[in-house]
């Protein structure tokens, strides 16, 4: 995304979700451990930080839950699959 003042969107979070994974010796990671480890690694904007009114919390928290509805693009991009409270690495 060339303007980082709007924010990021579930494609710029699922490479972060992957080495969350990926590092992990049983390459799953709850949604809790991977907000971690985005909050850590992930340059968020203040866009990404705004609090949404209808659910109060940050809208990255949010995207990152969406991630769960895009299982198509979740699934041919990098091989993660929801499970339950998170996400398992498959490949």
């Amino acid at each position: 995304m060339s303007n980082r003042s709007l924010p990021h969107t579930e494609e710029d979070y699922i490479p972060y979700v992957f080495e969350t994974l990926r590092n992990k010796k049983n390459r799953k990671a709850s949604f809790a451990e991977i907000r971690a480890s985005i909050s850590r690694s992930f340059p968020l904007n203040r866009a990404d930080k705004e609090r949404l009114p209808s659910l109060g919390c940050p809208r990255w928290h949010q995207i990152v839950r969406n991630l769960k509805s895009n299982k198509t693009l979740l699934i041919n991009y990098t091989g993660i699959r929801e499970i339950p409270g998170g996400f398992a690495l498959t490949r």
